[in-house]
């Protein structure tokens, strides 16, 4: 029987390329986020997860862009550190904050049951990851920004338009969130990305 593995994330981080290539290779995966999490919680007792992380101004971008036709509250202040200090931590019993984390590798494997990889890193570091922690297989990695599959050149044209100053008030690079899982030169990058909009 395949293996079920878990993808355990907030949204628009980048699951879709992770689910294509565990699926691709003959996995089982349940995609689980902070909004259907309690369907999932003994599944996340037991099982392998992968969670992931993304530049949160990018992130930010990608979800407004996705509900902007709806009328919701989309991105609560600091969801990166909550979804790492409540929802990893109460669903997955692992405080990822307590272990190093190389920045220049782009992922780590905690207590064998957990992998985190950043969402920057999945066209080339995705395979490694994937053998690392499950072991070899065929991994197909095809990613691709799914939202511009889906949405078309309107979805590149609005990222290439975001402003920062318009929006900086629901994102933050001074959270602990960043300065764990990138490095300063990745977090200045960013930063000159979105303010040169």
């Amino acid at each position: 029987m395949p293996e079920r593995i878990i993808i355990f994330t907030m949204e628009k981080v980048g699951s879709s390329t992770v689910k294509w290539a565990l699926e691709h290779a003959g996995y089982l995966v349940d995609r689980v986020t902070p909004n259907n999490v309690f369907d999932f919680e003994e599944k996340l007792a037991q099982l392998k997860i992968i969670t992931m992380v993304r530049d949160p101004v990018a992130h930010f971008a990608s979800i407004k862009y996705e509900y902007l036709s709806k009328n919701v509250r989309i991105f609560p202040q600091n969801i990166h550190d909550q979804f790492m200090n409540r929802m990893l931590k109460k669903f997955v019993d692992v405080d990822l904050y307590k272990y190093f984390f190389d920045k220049n590798k782009g992922w780590q494997i905690y207590d064998e049951r957990l992998l985190l990889i950043r969402t920057e890193d999945l066209t080339d570091k995705l395979a490694e990851a994937l053998t690392n922690f499950l072991g070899s297989n065929d991994y197909l990695i095809d990613h691709r920004a799914k939202s511009i599959d889906r949405f078309g050149p309107d979805y590149q044209a609005y990222m290439n338009s975001f402003s920062v100053e318009e929006n900086y008030s629901c994102v933050t690079y001074d959270q602990r969130y960043m300065r764990h899982f990138y490095t300063d030169e990745e977090i200045e990058g960013f930063k000159q990305r979105w303010l040169k909009k």
